[in-house]
Formats: structure tokens, sequence, C-alpha cells
């Protein structure tokens, strides 16, 4: 057996250390040191919202993420380009039937305020040609008109865009009513040999 010296020890001093435990537990904040008390209702601010200083979040993972975003919308580009409509800029370039009545109201008063004198009508066939008729008697240089008319097509701002063309074979036809006629083929009509009638 081994001897040890015997130390005696003050009657209560077990109590009075459990007493002293107890008011050291007490004197902790609710729910432990790392979890300060706050009141029900209170916002409650966290370390770095404490003071003057404001917390700012880390800029860089924000900029990675937008990197890659754009990086992913460049890739997507190159594989599939740009969303273009089928045919829808080619429709809306060409003109079409549709749009048959506004080329001859357009036309008609072009010609009634360039050539109001040669009282000029305007008409289409069956074939959707558009046919001009000017009035010999009441025009007194008929070489005027077919200048003009040579221009017109191409040179008028209003007219060129519908992309009207000279039909040959009802070009500057003088009728038998002394009328000067001018056929032009709009885009939607096939070029091929067409018969005219020369009477007005």
């Amino acid at each position: 057996f081994m001897e040890f010296e015997y130390i005696s020890e003050p009657y209560g001093a077990a109590e009075e250390r459990e007493a002293e435990e107890r008011r050291a537990r007490a004197a902790l904040p609710v729910g432990g040191p790392e979890q300060p008390f706050r009141v029900t209702g209170v916002p409650y601010k966290g370390k770095w919202e404490v003071g003057n200083a404001k917390y700012v979040p880390e800029p860089f993972e924000a900029i990675r993420d937008e990197q890659t975003r754009q990086r992913w919308l460049e890739e997507k580009k190159i594989l599939a380009g740009p969303f273009v409509p089928a045919g829808v800029q080619k429709a809306l370039e060409r003109p079409t039937r549709a749009m048959l009545t506004d080329m001859m109201t357009l036309l008609y008063r072009t010609l009634c305020d360039d050539w109001e004198e040669a009282q000029p009508t305007v008409f289409t066939t069956e074939e959707d040609l558009i046919v001009v008729y000017f009035d010999l008697a009441a025009v007194p240089n008929p070489a005027g008109i077919l200048a003009y008319m040579n221009l017109l097509p191409t040179r008028n701002e209003a007219l060129k865009g519908y992309g009207l063309n000279r039909v040959t074979e009802g070009w500057a036809m003088k009728t038998e009513d002394n009328h000067m006629m001018f056929a032009l083929r709009p885009p939607w009509v096939r070029p091929k040999s067409y018969h005219l009638n020369e009477n007005a």
C-alpha cells in the first residue's frame, strides 16, 4: 500500500464548489456563449453589421459567375447562330399580290401629278399586268411621255420599291384609238410572252 498525506477539508467545501458552478452557469447568455440572447421582435445584427462598416460580399464569385454565363452564351451563338425566322426577311422584301391595289393607286397618283393633261388610265389584266394608257390627243409631245415612262419604274422613289418591270410586248404601243400603252409586270408574275389588247 502507498502512503499518502491526509489533508483535511473544511466542512461544506463540496457544496460551495457546486454553488460557484451554478453561479457561473447562470452568468452565461441564454443558448450558450456562441448564441447571445435576443429579444423577440427586435432585429438582430450580425458581427459584420456592428458599427458603421457594412458587410460587403466577396465580388470575385459574382464576377466568375457572370464570366461563365457570357462564355456559355457566346458558345451557343457559335453553334446555333443568330435566330432568324425562315423566309421572313425575303417575304417582307418581296412585294406580293396583296399589294397590287396599293401599287396601282400610287402609280395613278404619280402619273396624274406629272401628266394630268394626258388623262392617264391605270388598270390590270387577267395576268396581273399593270397597264397604263395616255391619251395622245391631249399630249403635245409623245416623246416626253416615252422618256418619262422609261425612267419611272427605277427612278421614282415611291415606285421602285415595288420591283415593277417593263413588258416588252406592251411597251410604248400606239393603240387604234390614239392612245399610248405601257405594260408593267409585278414581281410575282413570271416573265413570258403576253398578248395584250391594243384597244383602250
